[in-house]
């Protein structure tokens, strides 16, 4: 109808009529693509948020992860501690019996470091880290993750160490002493003092055992940095998501 006017008045040269129809169509079509930008900005708002939940809550369990490592690595350091401290009094007198067979046991023990990451490298792979309207919480999370991946090298090394040293300790313990990190508290067996010292014994005839000791003291170090590290990064993210999540 409006073109069927424009050409009526282009032949009729009414030129008022024909400059109206023309802006009628010009702001006809202005209108539709500020309406098309605006239900793509909606729609766009609607995807990132969508993602922004799906991280708070990726990054709120790479926090419990990490907080986790951060808490056993501590065990494991003080476990370390009181085995060094046993092989130079050369006696295990004052250490409970159970304590003892589970720091034998469980030194060596680590847990994978790294973060998540599925809902980032999702975004990266479908062209999505745009939709993210701030530019330091996207640094904060590009940063997280490849600080994240950088430590994996370390990963391979512990985790050969740990079995390095299982293969140390092979005969030190009995069958059931190996697998006390496995029973809940109220299944644990009661260790008594002529088997801890039975343990202390074997283990003391090991010196590549007590020479590892120190090594994998070292490596719970390791972990308990790279874990505090990533656990700080983790938690600031989370509080930043959390406070748009609540938006």
């Amino acid at each position: 109808m409006v073109f069927q006017r424009i050409k009526n008045n282009i032949e009729d040269l009414s030129w008022f009529a024909l400059l109206t129809d023309f802006l009628i169509v010009v702001i006809g079509i202005y209108v539709g693509l500020q309406i098309d930008e605006w239900n793509d900005n909606r729609l766009d708002k609607i995807k990132e948020q969508n993602y922004i939940i799906r991280l708070d809550s990726e990054l709120r369990r790479d926090v419990e992860k990490f907080s986790g490592i951060i808490s056993l690595a501590y065990k494991r350091n003080e476990m370390g501690a009181l085995l060094e401290a046993a092989i130079e009094s050369d006696s295990i007198e004052g250490i409970d019996p159970l304590a003892f067979v589970q720091a034998v046991d469980q030194i060596a023990f680590t847990r994978a470091m790294g973060a998540s990451g599925i809902v980032f490298e999702e975004m990266k792979a479908n062209g999505d880290l745009g939709l993210l309207q701030d530019t330091k919480l996207k640094d904060a999370l590009s940063r997280y993750y490849t600080n994240s991946k950088a430590q994996n090298y370390w990963v391979p090394i512990i985790q050969n160490a740990m079995f390095v040293y299982v293969e140390l300790i092979s005969g030190v313990l009995t069958y059931d002493q190996q697998f006390l990190y496995e029973l809940g508290a109220s299944d644990v067996p009661i260790i008594t003092r002529e088997e801890a010292n039975a343990v202390f014994e074997r283990l003391k005839s090991r010196q590549g055992v007590i020479d590892w000791i120190p090594r994998m003291r070292s490596y719970q170090d390791m972990q308990l940095r790279i874990a505090k590290d990533l656990y700080k990064d983790a938690e600031a993210i989370s509080l930043t998501l959390e406070f748009m999540v609540d938006e």
